[in-house]
């Protein structure tokens, strides 16, 4: 079975707590630059809607500070969590390389946020004339399709404690807050981890109240602090 970061840390080399790389730092700089400077600030506060379920793809979204939910919801209004998206996370690309005519999920800022964003047109206009970008783009986006598929094997081939210790170890790496070299915190409620993993929330309960006992976790009302982040990716293999 593969490290939980085998596939992320193609398009996020290091991963530290709290910090995160988006593809665009991977490209030669004067294209970075070219690309940050054509984005606009978007300033989000807590609960506000990036963007919605349905509307039409309008460009690509980089979090510069803050984090953001991702989420959606099906036709008889159940929420499904997909992630906490923070610093250096780029959103909106994938819709726009596939030219969908929707957004397939919402994403709405759980703290005050602020976003880099780039319209469709100029990204296009980019894309045409760097094909760097669009081969960095590329790469960035096999790696995710990957980590998705690994995500899918491990629901079948791991216990369910295995899938949560890595689901938690993932999500620290990427939106947790650091808290020393082997410790982090991260916000996130026991529904949006049973919905990760696609079980329920009494089965999620029991696996966290184990991994606690273990002295890998401590709980508290939407937080859980990880005391142990090398143990608990030990328990995820």
């Amino acid at each position: 079975m593969k490290s939980p970061e085998s596939h992320l840390d193609q398009y996020m080399p290091k991963l530290t707590p709290g910090v995160r790389n988006s593809w665009i730092d991977h490209l030669p700089e004067d294209l970075c630059l070219l690309l940050r400077n054509a984005m606009q600030t978007l300033s989000l506060e807590p609960g506000e809607h990036l963007f919605r379920q349905g509307d039409v793809p309008a460009g690509i979204y980089e979090v510069k500070a803050g984090r953001l939910k991702v989420y959606s919801y099906n036709e008889e209004g159940k929420e499904t969590f997909f992630d906490v998206c923070s610093s250096g996370e780029i959103l909106g690309d994938t819709s726009i390389c596939a030219v969908e005519s929707q957004l397939r999920s919402s994403a709405s800022a759980i703290d005050e946020a602020s976003i880099g964003f780039l319209s469709r047109e100029i990204f296009d206009q980019l894309r045409k004339q760097y094909p760097q970008i669009n081969a960095q783009l590329l790469q960035s986006i096999s790696c995710r399709c990957i980590a998705a598929l690994d995500m899918y094997e491990e629901s079948h081939a791991l216990k369910l404690e295995a899938r949560a210790a890595r689901r938690l170890y993932i999500t620290a790496q990427r939106s947790g807050e650091s808290l020393g070299e082997n410790t982090a915190s991260i916000q996130l409620s026991q529904d949006d981890l049973a919905s990760l993993l696609g079980a329920s929330r009494s089965k999620t309960n029991k696996v966290l109240k184990t991994l606690e006992a273990k002295g890998l976790i401590e709980l508290a009302y939407g937080k859980i602090t990880i005391t142990d982040l090398d143990q608990l990716l030990m328990l995820s293999d």
